[in-house]
């Protein structure tokens, strides 16, 4: 993905880009602003889960320029639970989201933030989302779904102009930040 234009979003859980592969890698290539203004927003959400059988995809973040911003809100990752209309909503908020993946990278040229104050995050490990329905006899019933989200390795390069305004979480060991 390559963006050079302006992206606002200004809904509750709502992402300015969102790229995501099972197979393959993921890059998304920025010069523009990404500002997400609301609760439980991302601006980039990036993801490269892999399936029992195939290994995990590599992603990429490129900021040129500009500013990307995350929402206010939560800083941990989750689903919406319950039976509502957004329930598959995702919670959380920062200025990019790395889930799963395979030595993963970000070059920050431009300035990464977010409401919440978490400009990066990543993350790695079972993630959980319970489902409740009623049935046509009234009965309520409830059940949980997770997923196993890899650990991978991130390095952040920081270049001479560029800014990370607020913290960086991250879940794996070997994880790298470095300003150039």
């Amino acid at each position: 993905i390559a963006n050079s234009g302006d992206i606002l979003v200004a809904g509750a859980r709502s992402t300015g880009i969102t790229a995501t592969t099972n197979l393959g890698s993921v890059s998304v290539r920025s010069s523009g602003d990404i500002i997400a203004r609301a609760a439980d927003s991302y601006a980039i959400f990036v993801v490269g889960v892999a399936e029992k059988s195939t290994s995990a995809s590599p992603l990429s973040v490129a900021i040129e320029g500009g500013t990307v911003q995350g929402g206010s809100g939560g800083r941990e990752l989750a689903f919406a639970d319950g039976d509502g209309d957004d329930d598959e909503a995702v919670l959380g908020s920062s200025g990019v989201m790395f889930v799963g993946g395979k030595d993963n990278k970000l070059l920050n040229k431009g300035t990464i933030t977010a409401l919440n104050g978490l400009a990066i995050s990543a993350v790695e490990g079972t993630l959980s989302k319970t489902e409740r329905w009623q049935d046509e006899k009234g009965k309520v019933h409830e059940e949980t779904f997770s997923i196993a989200i890899p650990a991978a390795k991130l390095n952040i390069t920081n270049a001479a102009r560029g800014k990370i305004v607020g913290d960086i979480e991250t879940t794996s060991a070997g994880d790298t930040v470095k300003n150039s």
